[in-house]
């Protein structure tokens, strides 16, 4: 397949694993190895660029796409424990969405997981998850030139529910845009916590500090007279 021999071109590869083969759909999940010149796994769909996506106007360039998970250099993906196997799971569930829903992904899209949604794992509080174009792989996976066409990536995240709450509420944009201002890439990362802090908490803070303030100021004019 060109797709797969570009990505080694690209990862400098001599092999790519393939980990899950789903005939249904015509898409294949591969694996990029960690190594020590590039410490993260990479779990990615080939296949689903062979159909191409009805998009918005808005969106030209996400007609052909693939998608992936980054995954940090400790996690076991041959581990077939829940706690390792979701990614590789949840990737071949999301990546069936289009073909059978007859919709398409683009960037900002989000996805329950399961309905009602769940925490995706005993170890992940998040229930949600965003596609999102590739940070810490924008240069490698934001276009893969092929002879006749060019393929775009987007990352699978998952989010929590009061990400997805403030992504309703405001914009996929905006809330990557504070993603990323927290140093936050597509990594999958599960002591990460929530970009979105709690609003009353907030409130209160705001409150006690106003308190302080006050306090602190007739101290000071008592002790000036």
């Amino acid at each position: 397949m060109e797709l797969l021999q570009k990505i080694k071109s690209i990862f400098n590869l001599d092999e790519v694993v393939e980990l899950k083969k789903n005939t249904e759909f015509g898409f294949t999940i591969n694996w990029i190895k960690a190594t020590k010149e590039n410490p993260h796994h990479v779990i990615f769909t080939t296949g689903l660029s062979d159909n191409k996506q009805t998009v918005s106007e808005k969106y030209p360039e996400f007609e052909f796409i693939e998608l992936y998970v980054c995954l940090p250099e400790y996690w076991k993906v041959e581990d077939q424990s829940e706690a390792f196997q979701w990614p590789v799971e949840w990737l071949n569930k999301i990546a069936q969405v289009p073909q059978k829903n007859k919709t398409w992904f683009g960037p900002g899209d989000t996805l329950p997981a399961g309905v009602p949604p769940q925490s995706i794992s005993t170890k992940f509080e998040q229930n949600h998850f965003i596609l999102a174009e590739p940070i810490k792989y924008e240069t490698e996976l934001k276009e893969v030139k092929l002879e006749n066409k060019t393929v775009r990536f987007l990352s699978i995240i998952p989010i929590f529910e009061k990400e997805i709450t403030f992504k309703t509420k405001n914009s996929a944009k905006i809330l990557m845009s504070k993603y990323q201002y927290q140093n936050l890439n597509e990594e999958i990362d599960e002591y990460r916590t929530s970009i979105v802090k709690n609003s009353k908490f907030n409130f209160f803070m705001v409150i006690i500090i106003g308190l302080c303030i006050a306090v602190g100021l007739t101290i000071a004019f008592r002790i000036l007279l």
